[in-house]
């Protein structure tokens, strides 16, 4: 498995190596992906080498070309980049109309937006039964920094850009936290359409019927945390 990061600038913008020249963007495309090698970071593709001054944890206090000269922007973060490259994320997505952007947050973030949503039940849903049913957040933009992040995730949002041939996207609602509750009162019962279904949203309304084709007419980016963190939904940690 390959395993790529991403370096942030103090200003959130990614350090890109097109063409051999480095700048600062905020799209995450092939061009911002290195790789960890023993005492430098290695450009994708590409011979540009980044000699680190460690900081602390992921953090970069400040770099250098392999010349000496110093890289602008300081400090730096290093951020746990995508499984496969986001070229290759777009070409899934145009094959198979949906493609699956993992890493989008670390452990470290995971354990702060359960830290939010712990917070934000007590202060807000304590009314709210702990069995059955789910718990849903939809406004999780306005009190939790990791859900905004993970929105905006440069190299997600790089891929709907270059599926949808613009850079004047939005979404057409706030992303939402959802935890499926433990089950009392339904244990043993099974709803007609199942827990949930996104798509068709009406069941009598098909793909075919809306775009008169059964190919991919609407693509779907899914951004998904580390593997390894997930799967805590237990509603003592609020997750």
């Amino acid at each position: 498995m390959n395993r790529y990061c991403l370096i942030q600038n103090a200003a959130g913008a990614l350090l890109n190596a097109n063409g051999g020249e480095l700048c600062a963007t905020a799209h995450g495309d092939d061009s911002c992906l290195w790789q960890r090698r023993d005492n430098h970071l290695a450009h994708v593709g590409g011979a540009l080498r980044l000699i680190p001054e460690p900081g602390e944890a992921a953090s970069i206090h400040g770099m250098t070309l392999e010349d000496g000269a110093p890289v602008e922007g300081a400090p730096f973060r290093l951020v746990e980049g995508p499984q496969k490259t986001p070229s290759s994320h777009l070409d899934e997505l145009r094959s198979h109309g949906f493609t699956v952007v993992r890493h989008v947050m670390d452990d470290a973030a995971i354990t702060r937006l359960k830290a939010d949503v712990r917070r934000e039940r007590a202060e807000n849903h304590a009314d709210e039964s702990s069995h059955d049913g789910h718990f849903w957040i939809v406004d999780a933009l306005t009190w939790s920094v990791e859900v905004v992040r993970a929105a905006s995730h440069p190299v997600a949002l790089w891929v709907m850009r270059q599926y949808m041939g613009t850079e004047d996207i939005h979404f057409c609602h706030q992303p939402v936290v959802t935890t499926v509750k433990p089950a009392d009162r339904l244990a043993g019962t099974f709803p007609e359409r199942g827990w949930h279904t996104d798509y068709p949203y009406h069941p009598e309304i098909l793909r075919e019927d809306l775009h008169g084709s059964t190919s991919p007419a609407t693509g779907e980016v899914s951004a998904l945390p580390h593997a390894s963190a997930v799967g805590d939904a237990s509603p003592a940690e609020g997750s």
